[in-house]
């Protein structure tokens, strides 16, 4: 399972792909928040800009578009993905969602507004950065992996996770181990990474707010040996890059 749910404020483009039953509609939601950096408290504004695509049946697309105007507030709901961008000979890494359900809630921009991921998945690698005199917090880091579609269209997506605790309450990490299932849920983001091919790659990444263990094994104690599951594949160690710090 994976869930991207964002309220926010539609942007300027908007594109339609019309098909014979179907149209794509593809536009921007800004969603305008305050965060706390996990690490030092410090809470600042922040503007994330997400590209929603949706599809309407022909004959209800119109009616919704008339709706879908600029700086109307939405809710959406859909599958998160991170999508490489060139713009003006420019990369960059963008947060995008293929929505299930797009609702306009307003015709204005609303205070409240929201953005959270979700998702129930297999560890991969994990490693943990534990904090030391000049430190307050821990961080785990670890990749997660969930299976999507069936047959020929299957295949494993990986999320790369962070998880900052209290020095004192990081006793939750040793259960986060390779194999273990676990639902997640936090804050996206996309970064960049250059690929072994020199070619650069984009990955989606979260900072984790709540986590729990789904695994059975997890009753005996961490020092039971996890068992990875058939199809999860194990991704390499992390880079330097993969550190989250808000």
């Amino acid at each position: 399972m994976q869930k991207l749910t964002i309220i926010g404020v539609v942007g300027k483009k908007i594109a339609v792909d019309a098909q014979e039953t179907f149209k794509k509609i593809l536009f921007w939601v800004n969603v305008n928040e305050e965060i706390a950096n996990p690490s030092t408290g410090e809470v600042k504004p922040v503007i994330t800009t997400v590209r929603v695509a949706c599809y309407k049946r022909a004959e209800r697309a119109d009616l919704f578009l008339k709706q879908l105007v600029p700086n109307a507030t939405v809710l959406c709901t859909g599958v998160a993905q991170a999508d490489l961008v060139v713009s003006k000979e420019k990369e960059f890494g963008c947060l995008s969602m293929e929505a299930r359900e797009v609702v306009v809630i307003a015709e204005a921009p609303l205070r409240g507004q929201y953005l959270n991921f979700e998702m129930v998945g297999n560890v991969g690698t994990v490693r943990v950065n534990a904090a030391d005199g000049s430190q307050s917090d821990s961080v785990c880091n670890f990749s997660l992996a969930h299976n999507e579609g069936r047959g020929e269209k299957a295949k494993t997506i990986w999320t790369n996770c962070a998880y900052w605790r209290p020095k004192d309450r990081c006793g939750v990490f040793p259960f986060i181990a390779t194999g273990k299932k676990l639902f997640i849920s936090g804050r996206p983001r996309v970064s960049l990474y250059r690929r072994g091919d020199g070619e650069t790659g984009v990955s989606l990444e979260c900072t984790v707010n709540q986590l729990e263990l789904l695994s059975a094994a997890d009753r005996t104690g961490p020092g039971a040996a996890p068992t990875p599951e058939p199809g999860i594949p194990i991704p390499p160690d992390f880079t330097d890059s993969d550190d989250l710090p808000f």
